[in-house]
């Protein structure tokens, strides 16, 4: 395997932690999932236009969208909700990646006039995973879904149906494919959408195929600030 397909596996096997597709505890020396943390960003001039292209938001007009996180995301980043994310046998469901959330979520703000973009609520940072996988340093991403109930995750239905006609590239382990679109935001950023459709297991056990919507934005290197 070559260095590029490593970095790119272990990319998609960090975000795949962080959306609940693996729900066991991990091993430290192994990979530690990145940390999801309340944050809220501006964006503005060309950075905003960028950002407000990409998530499919129109040229001229306001917008406010509600981008839905899943319940294993709100457990990562609300220990608190731990008792209450648990069954009656006090295990954690298979399925947290596919359940939404009514605690954790990230709204985006589009103000065209002013050129103003903003992202506030929980986002993953890279910085805190182990290994540093390849990419910017924040990320989110949608619910695991099955594409034909993509209409329960209104948030995330445009960014979807954007990136669906792309072309697809081969992915590896739970990852049969993937599609991704990145632009420069100047200044050393990025942003970079993904859709990744997965090969897993339902609570029966029975195969499935599951897709995610992420996406990445920020800096190489250094904290998601």
């Amino acid at each position: 395997m070559s260095a590029a397909c490593r970095l790119v596996t272990r990319a998609l096997a960090l975000r795949a932690l962080v959306a609940g597709v693996l729900l066991q505890p991990v091993v430290a020396h192994a990979a530690r999932a990145p940390d999801i943390v309340k944050k809220s960003f501006v964006f503005s001039g060309p950075a905003a236009e960028t950002l407000a292209r990409l998530l499919q938001l129109s040229p001229d007009r306001d917008a406010t969208v509600h981008l839905e996180l899943s319940q294993a995301a709100e457990h990562r980043a609300l220990p608190e909700r731990d008792a209450a994310l648990r069954d009656e046998r006090g295990t954690l469901g298979s399925n947290l990646g596919e359940r939404i959330s009514d605690h954790v979520r990230v709204t985006a703000t589009w103000k065209p006039r002013a050129r103003l973009l903003r992202l506030d609520g929980y986002v993953a940072d890279l910085s805190t995973a182990h290994p540093r996988p390849e990419g910017p340093a924040c990320w989110l991403s949608s619910p695991n879904f099955a594409e034909s109930e993509i209409d329960r995750l209104p948030g995330w239905k445009a960014l979807f149906l954007a990136l669906r006609p792309l072309p697809a590239q081969a992915g590896q382990g739970v990852v049969a494919e993937q599609r991704h679109l990145e632009e420069p935001l100047g200044d050393g950023r990025r942003v970079v959408l993904t859709l990744v459709r997965m090969n897993l297991w339902d609570d029966h056990s029975r195969p499935v195929q599951r897709s995610q919507v992420s996406i990445g934005f920020g800096p190489e290197a250094g904290k998601c600030e």
